[in-house]
């Protein structure tokens, strides 16, 4: 293979990752943004509180599952282990990510770094191996730290909306009330 042939396929794989990325974002946030208006609107037009509590309540523990294009979806679940745990690691981070953007975020940090060093280097195989472990770990580090940083910032208003909870108890408040309340403040 000659080195034209070469950062062209990397350069259309690399093309085609991002514009599925882009792809699936987009709908993932639209989604979101619907649902959030929709809750908004259910809030204002309901008149008890605790009619809205109850629906807050149910809203909150639905989840969405994140889709970005079917066929990676579909590949992904094929191909990679561990689906549930990936899911999950990918939700701690607070961003819609399903397991098909992150799959292709992956190869396109995989297939830059190996043609970045490649085109240094000359070294296809070493190209290749470091463009793996670029391409499996530096997405898989970045989710640890946003997964972190967002860990660190739910301990650090933790004692507040438990104060806020233990007030609204003492003042007579229901606690499905009082965990409203704190849901509705602390955001």
């Amino acid at each position: 293979m000659s080195l034209p042939v070469i950062i062209i396929f990397f350069g259309v794989l690399f093309s085609v990752g991002i514009v599925a990325v882009a792809l699936g974002g987009n709908s993932a946030r639209a989604m979101v943004r619907k649902r959030a208006r929709a809750l908004n609107r259910s809030q204002q037009n309901k008149a008890s509180v605790a009619a809205s509590s109850r629906q807050a309540a149910a809203a909150s523990v639905k989840r969405s599952e994140t889709r970005s294009v079917p066929f990676i979806e579909a590949l992904t679940k094929r191909i990679m282990p561990r689906q549930a745990a990936l899911r999950d690691r990918l939700a701690r981070t607070g961003y819609a990510i399903a397991p098909g953007s992150y799959a292709m975020i992956c190869l396109g940090v995989a297939a830059f770094v190996c043609a970045a060093i490649y085109l240094t280097i000359g070294l296809l195989p070493l190209a290749a191996l470091l463009g793996l472990v670029a391409g499996m770990g530096l997405p898989h580090l970045v989710v640890g730290i946003l997964g972190a940083r967002r860990k660190a910032s739910f301990v650090n208003l933790l004692p507040e909306a438990i104060d806020l909870m233990v007030r609204g108890l003492k003042s007579g408040l229901p606690v499905t009330e009082s965990m409203a309340a704190v849901g509705r403040e602390m955001i």
